[in-house]
């Protein structure tokens, strides 16, 4: 970088420099918009198989290392980024991007300090499409994935963006202290806007980094990203003239996706009650029927309007009413956040509260209707893993998937919870397929005594579950004691016995720990045995969801 000079060019010079320049921030903003053209096209002509293979088909070589190479690049090591595939597309796409600002630069200095800030700016319209939540975002509707999956392009696009708008403004800053103009340019007011632009985009990724948004989401990040993401357009479009183009794209994005946010919200009539200490049963009743037909493992945001903090809950069940109307139902564990807080003081009280809940979203819209009509067929297995209020998102589904006519010795719950009180607003699903497909309750808190309240549990353990010995029974199909070796299983997938064979369903919501350990679990079976595995992972908190 620094082999580069400050060249003096006259006025041909200037207007060859300002076509390489545009030239190179149309070319970057066209790659992702040709690649998801590309992706368009792919799913309009090769349609996606909803096929799953029989319980005793033995998969080819082909089809085991394939298994592996997915399994590989769909987990997750870091965790802001989402999976693995996401990352080494960000790195190929940020070697591509720098190659379009160094392309051409020759050794000017001011050409390659412009082009890094110019091809930031034209990121930014796919950046602000990436951010739209709704099931009516351009981009959910090409891709098909919803903005639980975006979101992590969302990260690394915003990450990318400011390491450019960083380099551009420390290039530039370091030109004017060099040839000594910065008293004199900071007086004028383009100057003035890329600074102002520089520490805007500085504030918005350090709000942004997990530990940071996770403290902090409620009181500031939420807010901050709304304001500041609008602000920093208005900024950087009087900041130069040349990239208005891009800023104006992206206005509209955001206009986009506060509109389509809007058009998801309904005022909701809520009243709250608590179950045990610290849960709060909450039943919303609003207008119309937007959240039929009801597909389980969806969330809703409730607040308290504007921009007050939205905070996202899993849909236990919707029910229609009389008068056009639906009960939304809930469960809450009071967090002591802003809307718990609420929530919980309405609950002892007996007031009812006038929210906004928007919704619903969630991936579950996607793979949720495929899955039940796999279930019917009876050639899958579902093990579904709950840590504490996750149940909210396990136990629905584990209803609809027998009421959907799957073979209950096929489905197995296992909830970890911390104590007793946790599981009290679970007993509709308790007795639901309790003799031949149980819910399996780790507390991890037992209480001294037993009250009782799991007469109607199939199978109550105490302490923290041993994942790789439940993954090895239910998913191989052999009962694995902790006295036996997983190990020992005959490793060679084309001579294992064919029970091993079949599609296996995991779909796991609860902290990202207990996350972590199932997928340990179940990684094994995929490379030891080339076990065909479906994930779906849900997980808590603000700081990488």
């Amino acid at each position: 970088m620094f082999e580069y000079d400050y060249v003096t060019l006259n006025n041909t010079q200037i207007e060859a420099r300002r076509i390489l320049l545009d030239q190179a921030g149309w070319h970057a903003y066209l790659a992702p918009m040709l690649l998801l053209s590309a992706v368009c096209a792919y799913r309009q002509l090769i349609p996606i198989s909803s096929q799953v293979s029989t319980r005793y088909e033995k998969p080819s070589l082909l089809a085991i290392c394939t298994r592996r190479t997915s399994w590989l690049l769909n987990t997750t090591y870091i965790p802001e980024f989402g999976p693995l595939h996401v990352q080494l597309l960000g790195l190929l796409y940020t070697t591509y991007l720098l190659f379009r600002i160094t392309h051409q630069t020759g050794n000017d200095y001011m050409h390659v300090t412009k082009a890094f800030g110019h091809v930031a700016v034209s990121q930014l319209p796919m950046h602000y499409l990436l951010s739209i939540k709704s099931p009516s975002s351009p981009i959910t509707k090409i891709t098909g994935l919803t903005h639980e999956r975006l979101n992590a392009y969302h990260r690394l696009f915003g990450r990318l963006i400011h390491a450019l708008f960083a380099t551009h403004a420390i290039l530039y800053l370091r030109f004017f202290v060099k040839v000594d103009l910065l008293s004199k340019r900071i007086q004028h007011w383009d100057v003035r806007l890329g600074i102002i632009a520089f520490w805007m985009v500085n504030l918005l990724g350090v709000l942004s980094i997990p530990p940071v948004r996770a403290k902090v989401y409620h009181k500031v990040f939420y807010r901050s990203h709304v304001v500041l993401s609008a602000l920093l357009l208005a900024v950087v479009w009087f900041h130069v003239p040349y990239t208005r183009i891009y800023v104006g794209q992206a206005a509209i994005a955001w206009v986009l996706n506060g509109v389509l946010r809007k058009g998801a919200t309904q005022t909701a009539s809520v009243k709250c009650e608590m179950v045990g200490n610290d849960l709060v049963r909450i039943k919303a009743r609003v207008g119309g029927k937007h959240l039929y037909p009801y597909v389980p493992g969806v969330h809703v945001y409730l607040n308290q309007g504007g921009l007050g903090p939205r905070t996202p809950f899993t849909v236990v069940d919707a029910r229609a009413l009389e008068k056009d109307e639906t009960e939304v139902r809930l469960v809450a564990k009071s967090s002591h956040g802003p809307m718990t807080s609420v929530l919980a003081e309405a609950a002892k009280d007996s007031s009812v509260l006038t929210l906004d809940l928007e919704g619903p979203y969630g991936e579950a819209q996607v793979y949720m209707p495929e899955l039940l009509q796999r279930a019917k067929g009876k050639h899958e297995k579902f093990l579904l893993v709950a840590g504490g209020v996750g149940a909210t998102y396990a136990l629905p589904i584990y209803k609809a998937l027998l009421n959907a006519g799957a073979d209950p010795k096929d489905v197995r719950v296992i909830w970890v919870v911390s104590k007793e009180d946790d599981v009290k607003w679970a007993t509709p699903f308790m007795a639901i397929g309790k003799d031949e497909s149980p819910i399996v309750v780790h507390i991890t808190q037992p209480a001294k005594s037993d009250t009782g309240l799991y007469q109607q549990v199939e199978s109550r353990k105490d302490g923290r579950p041993d994942f790789d010995n439940y993954v090895a029974d239910f998913v191989n199909e052999r009962l694995v004691h902790s006295t036996r070796d997983p190990k020992s299983l005959e490793r060679d997938p084309m001579k294992a016995d064919q029970k091993l064979y079949g599609t296996v369903t995991v779909m796991v919501c609860g902290p990202r720990g207990l996350s972590s350990a199932v997928r340990r679990a179940v990684g094994r079976h995929v490379w030891d045995y080339g076990r065909d595995v479906g994930w779906y992972g849900e997980q808590f908190g603000f700081g990488g969801s």
